[in-house]
């Protein structure tokens, strides 16, 4: 069998995404605290064997349209 263990982590787009904080001081502070912590646990999933990924609320309850 092929099990692969996958850390998931769910944000807003203006958080996850550069170009979505726009001028928003807050969604681009959150942007660049958000980018150091993934850096982290891509590292720490690495070691584990994990996979690591962000997805946003847009790609989650994505409706086709």
């Amino acid at each position: 069998s092929n099990i692969k263990t996958e850390m998931i982590e769910v944000k807003p787009a203006n958080q996850a995404i550069k170009e979505a904080t726009g001028r928003n001081r807050r969604n681009q502070a959150h942007f660049v605290v958000n980018q150091a912590k993934w850096a982290v646990a891509k590292q720490y999933c690495k070691q584990q064997g994990i996979i690591f990924r962000v997805v946003t609320e847009n790609e989650m309850f994505h409706t086709g349209r």
